[in-house]
């Protein structure tokens, strides 16, 4: 996700609040009062008799989200429960919609595809001629929204993919049968994360709540923010989220993919980085062996006359011998290779853990290096 998009749109969502929170203008609170409303009056155990005006009470406030110009989908349930008194059809419908799942998105969207599907159906056997009845899928997710708010949210997909082509968010939101309620969730999810670096909105969302729906809990209230936010880039245009041009799923999701490769590349080798600097500042140095013994595997023993830049100058019996610390064409350490061999074990250990501090700094150096060409060549595409 693109958060220098999303900052602007929560910038600019911040700026207009009291003009979209106004009752005078856009009054978006409504939202709130819609859901308390719902919960209110919700009540999946009312009998034949009263669950119509059940229904028709627990919806009331909620029209705008449901029925449109051309669909009205609360129509088709109220016309099954007023002409047919399919009381428990529905109760059944419901309840099947609002079990547990513990937390599966996956299966959450078939429960709401099936309810969608036998609640269609059952309208379209009475009123064969009235399509305008139907429920989509979106509407099935926004009654679990008025049921759990603090476990749901409410969806229009419209706004939701224009968000997300703005935003750059790594996932395919979707229409229709093709919608996915997981990724949806997954960016809404997100945008509730940014909240925490936009303190002036969780206040007057707090603010907002305790004025119109107190017995709603926090966490249910930054669920109803987060799609006001979706709600409102679209509709007033933040950020140019209505303006700007739909840009193509396939060539989003290639950005997102790109992005999140970038900042693993760059969290890869910010990691790297930090540990060549503890291995640095943890360097042993080659100790100072002047004036040990040493024994030399073809010289025999000697003693060490200087030991400075890796090199030690040791008297033999037959003659006097520089020696390296790194031994031969293949770089090995000369005392653990046996060539030299000092007289302490604790030099021994000294030596070994110079030599290794020194490879772990060269093999970090190395993988910054080739992390950073990876880094250039995923910045160039």
């Amino acid at each position: 996700m693109d958060y220098r998009e999303l900052e602007k749109i929560l910038s600019e969502y911040v700026r207009r609040f009291a003009e979209f929170d106004d009752p005078g203008t856009h009054n978006e609170g409504y939202k709130w009062r819609a859901i308390s409303h719902f919960q209110r009056n919700w009540n999946i155990d009312a009998d034949r008799d009263s669950f119509l005006k059940m229904f028709r009470a627990s919806t009331a406030k909620q029209v705008n989200l449901f029925d449109g110009r051309h669909q009205h989908p609360l129509n088709g349930i109220r016309k099954l429960l007023r002409d047919h008194g399919d009381h428990e059809f529905i109760r059944q419908q419901f309840s099947a919609l609002f079990s547990s799942d513990g937390g599966n998105y996956a299966q959450r969207q078939e429960r709401a595809q099936l309810f969608v599907e036998a609640v269609n159906n059952r309208v379209r056997h009475f009123y064969p001629a009235e399509d305008d009845c139907d429920h989509s899928l979106y509407d099935a997710i926004n009654y679990l929204s008025f049921w759990r708010p603090a476990e749901n949210f409410i969806c229009k997909p419209y706004s939701a993919n224009k968000v997300a082509g703005i935003i750059n968010f790594g996932g395919d939101i979707g229409y229709g049968t093709y919608f996915s309620l997981v990724e949806y969730y997954k960016m809404c999810e997100e945008i509730s994360e940014a909240l925490d670096n936009f303190p002036e909105i969780l206040e007057r969302s707090e603010a907002r709540r305790l004025r119109e729906a107190p017995e709603l809990d926090s966490t249910a209230s930054r669920h109803i923010t987060v799609y006001d936010i979706i709600y409102c880039a679209y509709q007033y245009d933040l950020n140019g989220v209505q303006s700007r041009p739909s840009v193509p799923v396939r060539e989003r999701l290639a950005t997102a993919e790109n992005r999140k490769l970038l900042e693993a590349k760059e969290t890869e080798i910010a990691d790297l980085r930090e540990r060549l600097r503890t291995a640095e500042s943890a360097s042993v140095s080659l100790p100072d062996l002047s004036g040990q013994i040493v024994h030399h595997k073809t010289f025999g023993d000697g003693t060490v006359q200087s030991c400075t830049s890796g090199m030690m100058a040791v008297a033999f019996p037959q003659k006097d011998k520089p020696v390296s610390f790194i031994y031969g064409m293949d770089k090995r350490n000369c005392v653990l290779g046996g060539f030299i061999i000092p007289e302490s074990e604790s030099v021994i250990g000294e030596i070994q853990s110079a030599f290794d501090c020194k490879d772990t700094v060269q093999r970090l150096t190395h993988q910054i290096e080739t992390a950073t060409k990876e880094l250039n060549k995923l910045l160039s595409k």
